[in-house]
């Protein structure tokens, strides 16, 4: 698997597997976007149907396979440095090289 990070906007949604991100080129940039919007991105269900949700930006880490439909969620970070950081620590340095 590979890094990747980059950039971006970003929703985050709390659900019942805990609080998801769904990045903004997966689904577009939509203001004032109900809950209920997300429900093919999440692997919960939201915990508050009535949520109306914000758009963030910042720097968004996962690994991938390139070619195949493997990768992890996606997380979001304030710099960078600190998205490696995660990768590294999560996957190892060997996976992030």
């Amino acid at each position: 698997m590979q890094p990747q990070v980059y950039r971006g906007g970003y929703f985050e949604i709390d659900t019942t597997c805990g609080r998801e991100t769904v990045p903004v080129d997966v689904c577009g940039r939509l203001a004032n976007t109900g809950v209920s919007f997300f429900a093919n991105y999440l692997e919960g269900t939201p915990l508050d149907g009535d949520a109306v949700i914000e758009c963030y930006d910042g720097w968004l880490a996962r690994m991938s396979a390139p070619g195949y439909l493997d990768c992890t969620d996606w997380t979001h970070h304030g710099t960078q440095d600190e998205a490696m950081e995660y990768l590294v620590d999560m996957y190892g340095e060997e996976s992030c090289n």
